[in-house]
């Protein structure tokens, strides 16, 4: 048997059809043509497999947006919430001071129109004297010669002589429209015994206003232009009974008188006694006094207060 032929190893054709071919490649669902020796252009060749990793990319990148737009979203929305919070909080209290300016305004109308409406008919209080010293600055005569005088925390005047009267002025006061409001308490006397004020008055020269009221609340308003005669030389405005007067020796009535222009009324206990019209006096000292008809009279008095009615 003839020895199988062996490729000559010199023979350059023999060497290339009978080398060795490299394997083809494959790739799966892709099934190369089959011709011998043709190499497929580089464009028709399987590219790497991009495609899920570029969704997911794409995926992460929307997400980021996403929660970054809505965490955006929702800061802007929180600060306009408290941007929307502090402006009606702000508006609420502008309302809430407001309406308490004006509660508190009209409370203070309120409270004026009453002053200015009822009795002592102010409420611009110019002394509030409680009458145990000289300290007040309107300079209460005192001196006890003269019968008037300060003890025990009181004002005391003083008239031991039959059918006169003594007064007692504050020397440094000048008032023109007024209320004028003391207690009065007559310590010692008979029932015809009395105290009683004056008002717009030149003490010195006996001009003045006086008011008396004895222990049986019989009062008088009188005018007096000088100090003749025994009860001086006084023109009689009014007389009459007291209703509101606590009767007695040792009983305490808050008297007062009103002055506006030519117009006087009288007080007792807070209570209208009597009005009368006289333009005699326009201003002057306030006093008080103590009257004496038939017994020594002493008369205290405390808590002295002048209203200035404008």
């Amino acid at each position: 048997m003839p020895p199988a032929l062996e490729p000559n190893p010199y023979d350059p054709y023999a060497q290339t059809a009978m080398s060795p071919q490299p394997p083809t490649p494959t790739y799966p669902g892709y099934n190369p043509p089959s011709m011998p020796g043709v190499t497929m252009p580089p464009s028709m060749a399987p590219q790497p497999k991009r495609g899920r990793g570029m969704v997911v990319l794409i995926s992460v990148i929307v997400l980021i947006l996403l929660v970054g737009g809505s965490a955006i979203g929702l800061v802007a929305y929180n600060n306009n919430q408290n941007t929307l919070h502090a402006n009606a909080t702000a508006t609420a209290q502008a309302i809430v001071n407001t309406t308490a300016i004006a509660n508190t305004t009209a409370t203070a109308n309120a409270q004026a129109t009453t002053a200015a409406s009822t009795y002592p008919f102010s409420n611009k209080l110019i002394l509030n004297d409680p009458l145990v010293d000289n300290s007040k600055g309107v300079n209460w005569d005192n001196n006890k010669d003269n019968g008037c005088f300060f003890s025990g925390s009181a004002y005391h005047s003083v008239d031991d002589q039959i059918k006169t009267y003594n007064t007692c002025a504050a020397t440094k006061a000048d008032y023109t429209d007024f209320t004028f409001q003391i207690q009065m308490m007559i310590k010692s006397g008979d029932d015809a015994s009395a105290g009683g004020l004056i008002f717009r008055a030149d003490n010195t020269n006996d001009k003045f206003y006086r008011l008396y009221i004895d222990a049986q609340g019989n009062y008088g308003l009188l005018v007096s232009v000088d100090s003749t005669g025994s009860n001086g030389n006084a023109r009689d405005l009014k007389d009459g009974v007291a209703s509101s007067f606590e009767t007695g020796t040792g009983t305490t009535n808050t008297i007062a008188v009103v002055v506006r222009g030519d117009q006087i009324s009288f007080y007792v206990n807070q209570q209208l006694v009597t009005s009368v019209t006289d333009g005699t006096y326009t201003h002057g000292q306030i006093g008080v006094l103590s009257q004496d008809l038939g017994s020594k009279t002493e008369v205290v008095y405390t808590n002295a207060k002048v209203w200035q009615l404008s």
